[in-house]
């Protein structure tokens, strides 16, 4: 049987069911992990802006909260396609729903409060990363 077989398979009882509860939690934690790496990256290729003032900051700042946004919705979006669309069982589907978006909105707090605490606490000051948070 194929390791990742799970993912193939309908879902008609309570014990695949809370499987797939748990393989939601990880993977939309996964997610949220991914999507802190795309804003380390997106963050750090945003260059200075030349000239007296620099407002470079805003662009970061802006990085942060869109793929915040896209955290959540990536993971409504793989939890509907990878889970919800083989649920068989229409109660399942119901408990299923307030478990998929109470996992996107974990997902998307992991990514906000990893996000925060490596940037404020974390980042050099005079790094790229402090300045999304400044009060300039």
């Amino acid at each position: 049987m194929n390791k990742f077989s799970f993912f193939f398979k309908s879902i008609k009882n309570v014990k695949d069911l809370q499987a797939a509860t748990t393989a939601t939690y990880l993977a939309d934690i996964v997610l949220a992990l991914v999507f802190f790496v795309v804003f380390l990256i997106v963050a750090n290729a945003i260059l200075y802006e030349r000239g007296r003032v620099d407002n470079s900051w805003k662009k970061r700042r802006a990085a942060f909260f869109i793929i915040g946004f896209l955290t959540l919705i990536g993971s409504i979006a793989m939890n509907y396609f990878l889970y919800f669309t083989k649920i068989g069982v229409a109660a399942f589907r119901t408990k299923y729903t307030s478990t998929m978006l109470i996992a996107a909105f974990v997902a998307a707090l992991v990514y906000f409060v990893l996000s925060f605490v490596i940037v404020r606490f974390v980042s050099p000051k005079d790094s790229k990363l402090a300045t999304v948070f400044s009060r300039k």
